[in-house]
């Protein structure tokens, strides 16, 4: 059954923690992540010279479907997709169009690189981030197969991205 989301259920994601499987130096709040995914993904936007202003919705509510169930693990939602669940739960989310869809994916994936990188702890963190690394791989490579003109606009805008965070050169016009 889907639910329709509320203003008091949206507040809670600065309650909501990230990473719970993952040791990390730092803890970060699903708040925290949909800011930081909604201005990378706004930087790609601007890198892509395209207009931002679907990609910022898409963006805000990409992980909104957590303040209700929390962060669940990527290997165990993947267990649980494989078994029927269905984790798209919100009804008020509209479609956003492939290419806001993408440009978030890009930016949960860099997102995840960044955070992982500054603040991971032991090995089963390092394996973390080397598998988003691999997801992020794959994904390009889906993309890379649909043979759209925007997706090489995209692939080059989020290398640059991802270049401008490591280096700490990240800034938004």
């Amino acid at each position: 059954m889907k639910k329709q989301l509320e203003i008091q259920d949206i507040l809670r994601a600065g309650s909501v923690m990230r990473w719970n499987i993952v040791r990390t130096a730092n803890q970060q709040t699903l708040a925290e992540h949909i800011f930081n995914v909604t201005m990378i993904a706004r930087a790609i936007a601007k890198e892509m010279d395209i207009d931002d202003a679907e990609i910022i919705k898409a963006a805000l509510e990409h992980d909104l479907d957590e303040v209700l169930y929390g962060d669940i693990p990527t290997p165990t939602k993947k267990i649980m997709k494989e078994a029927g669940a269905n984790f798209d739960i919100i009804d008020n989310r509209p479609d956003r169009g492939p290419v806001a869809a993408a440009v978030v994916k890009v930016a949960d994936f860099i997102e995840a690189m960044w955070f992982l990188k500054e603040n991971k702890i032991g090995r089963h963190a390092e394996a973390a981030l080397d598998n988003v690394y691999l997801s992020y791989s794959n994904y390009i490579h889906e993309l890379d197969g649909i043979g759209e003109a925007w997706v090489d606009n995209l692939i080059e805008s989020a290398l640059n991205i991802i270049e401008k965070v490591t280096k700490g050169e990240f800034q938004i016009q």
